[in-house]
């Protein structure tokens, strides 16, 4: 049987609904893009008709949708550093912020010479980097710069062991470029970065005697520090080595504003190296001595920055080593002012007992012990009034300050007679005068 369908009532109700559903997907379109279809477009065919594609939006680009605002264009403008130093002066100043190389220069240079005088000089500068400022380890600066910190830190370091040296970064600053709108004036921002205090280089040596023919190692050493000069230093040295071994003596080792660290090495010294931290010198002072001793060990750490002027025993270091004094009881002439001291003993006992002997042998009279230390100075004064004073302190205390402080609380002044070392062995008696 054949179904007959009349289409002319269906088509007052069909094209109603086409054209409904071709206006619904206009205004959706226009909302977003739909079927894979760019933004502006909606999709067409499609269904059982085995096509389909995409027709343009009517009125899209019309003003339907709201623009954006356009975001202004942006531009890197250059941020110039410098660094400048003087031969005399143990830091660097590091100025950034700056619109030309010529006035960072400045800068740095006027910074330097406000605190040193005159004389300094640039040490380096840029546009748009970093820049390191490192000590060796015998005080000498050196300066690199690079395109941040990390490289300019690459490039420090490369620079030091081609010059045979070990640096430690003391300063450092980093002027990255700055980000503006295009056509923006930009305005200068310095800063100076420079030493707190006084930036002053101080020298100090150490100095030993000369190996005779056995070449054996020197069992003391003599060091100062604190000096204005390299050649103050090492005369210094020298005359106080000489003054109190009697022999001829030459600086073994020098420098301005590092540490020096001694070592034992198998029961003798092991060496001595300095460097810009003490950390630094201790490990380069225990390498070198491994080169050549078993077994090795930290025997002293020095500050070339403080003034000083020592003999020191790195073989007593952590050992105790023990002294006593005496005088009379009676205090009578013509011993009135005489001390007898015994340094290098094994034991608070002994020490005092060898004090006392020879206090007894050579007096014939009542003795007793006044003082008695170990690992210390021992310092022998006089008051104005000729009275004999009898102090000691620990090391590496300040002698001369424990004196003061000692007569002062007796409302005296002193003068220094003699010193003594409780490490180094010996007998004697002093006429303190």
């Amino acid at each position: 049987m054949t179904r007959v369908i009349d289409w002319k009532p269906l088509i007052g109700r069909i094209f109603p609904t086409l054209c409904a559903a071709i206006l619904f997907g206009f205004m959706s379109s226009a909302v977003h893009a739909e079927g894979g279809c760019p933004d502006g477009f909606f999709p067409i065919g499609g269904g059982t008709g085995g096509w389909q594609g995409c027709a343009p939006i009517p009125g899209y680009d019309e003003g339907g949708g709201e623009e954006e605002p356009q975001q202004p264009t942006r531009s890197a403008y250059d941020n110039y550093y410098a660094a400048a130093w003087h031969r005399d002066s143990s830091w660097a100043w590091l100025v950034t912020g700056y619109s030309n190389r010529t006035r960072a220069d400045r800068a740095a240079l006027a910074a330097c010479n406000a605190a040193m005088g005159s004389g300094c000089t640039t040490a380096a500068g840029g546009a748009n980097g970093a820049l390191v400022i490192s000590r060796g380890v015998e005080g000498d600066l050196y300066a690199v710069s690079g395109a941040d910190k990390g490289k300019a830190e690459k490039a420090m370091a490369k620079y030091c062991r081609d010059a045979n040296d070990e640096c430690e970064e003391i300063q450092w600053a980093t002027a990255p470029a700055l980000i503006a709108p295009s056509g923006q004036n930009i305005s200068e921002s310095p800063r100076i970065y420079g030493p707190v205090n006084d930036p002053h280089r101080r020298y100090g040596a150490l100095a030993w005697p000369d190996a005779g023919a056995e070449g054996t190692p020197p069992r003391e050493v003599w060091i100062v520090g604190g000096r204005p000069s390299p050649d103050k230093a090492a005369s210094d040295v020298v005359a106080l080595c000489q003054a109190d071994s009697g022999k001829t003596c030459s600086v073994t080792l020098a420098g301005s504003d590092v540490y020096i660290a001694l070592t034992m090495g198998d029961g003798v010294m092991g060496g001595a190296a300095s460097a810009s931290s003490a950390t630094a010198a201790q490990k380069r002072a225990l390498d070198f001595c491994r080169k050549t001793h078993k077994r090795c060990s930290e025997a002293g750490l020095f500050d070339l920055v403080a003034e000083r002027a020592l003999r020191y025993d790195p073989e007593a270091f952590g050992k105790p080593w023990f002294t006593a004094q005496s005088w009379t009881k009676s205090g009578k002439a013509p011993w009135r002012n005489s001390v007898w001291s015994v340094s290098g003993a094994k034991d608070f006992d002994s020490a005092k007992k060898a004090a006392l002997a020879a206090c007894r042998a050579e007096t014939k009279d009542e003795c007793e012990a006044v003082s008695w230390s170990s690992n210390s100075k021992v310092a022998l004064s006089v008051d104005a009034g000729g009275g004999p004073h009898v102090t000691w302190t620990a090391w590496p205390n300040d002698l001369e300050k424990a004196v003061a402080k000692d007569c002062a609380a007796q409302s005296l002044e002193c003068r220094i007679v003699a010193t003594i070392d409780s490490r180094l062995p010996s007998t004697g008696r002093t006429d303190v005068k």
